[in-house]
């Protein structure tokens, strides 16, 4: 600990590109707005090199969004040809949210007989066995 070079007060010693010198709380705070203002006005005129983010997460295919009747006809589609399907998973990529999936596999089972399996993340529907 040293006395701040900037106003003498008590501060913590910084080491800058092989530098040391100390600094108190207050005039830190001030520099580091200042330090950001800069940064700032650096970045708005375009004289920062550009920094390369996190890589986007993967977007979801979403189809069109469709009615309930029409969901309802595609998912009797779907476990009849594969035997079993995802309905929150399906539901979700044709733009319907969870409790209209799972009162329309709850409809498609009491027609058709399908079996339902559900738990906090998935509702299934497969064809009895």
């Amino acid at each position: 600990m040293g006395r701040c070079v900037i106003c003498g007060k008590p501060g913590v010693t910084l080491s800058v590109a092989g530098e040391s010198f100390p600094i108190c709380v207050a005039c830190a705070r001030v520099l580091h707005q200042e330090l950001a203002d800069f940064i700032s006005s650096l970045s708005a005129a375009g004289a920062l090199p550009g920094r390369r983010g996190r890589k986007p997460k993967a977007a979801i295919a979403v189809a069109e969004p469709v009615s309930a009747e029409d969901l309802k006809q595609k998912l009797a589609e779907r476990v009849e040809a594969r035997g079993q399907i995802s309905v929150y998973e399906f539901a979700r990529r044709h733009g319907l949210g969870r409790p209209e999936a799972r009162q329309i596999a709850e409809e498609l089972a009491k027609e058709k007989g399908y079996q339902v399996e559900a738990d906090s993340k998935r509702l299934i529907l497969k064809k009895p066995a």
